[in-house]
């Protein structure tokens, strides 16, 4: 009886890291488009900034 309740265990276990494995890989190709569009973000930014601090000068922003 003591090996089936081990290997249920050991299969519960098992599950739940794949589980988490596939969490991980999901959050890592998530993370992998936001550094991809972050670059194209900040090279607008870069490109509006003397059009912003033209009309907006007197702000504390830019």
């Amino acid at each position: 009886m003591i090996p089936l309740i081990l290997g249920a265990a050991a299969l519960a276990t098992g599950a739940f890291g794949a589980l988490k494995g596939s969490e991980g890989i999901g959050n890592m190709n998530q993370a992998k488009e936001i550094g991809i569009t972050v670059p194209k973000r900040e090279n607008c930014t870069l490109r509006l900034k003397p059009i912003l601090h033209k009309h907006f000068s007197d702000t504390y922003f830019l």
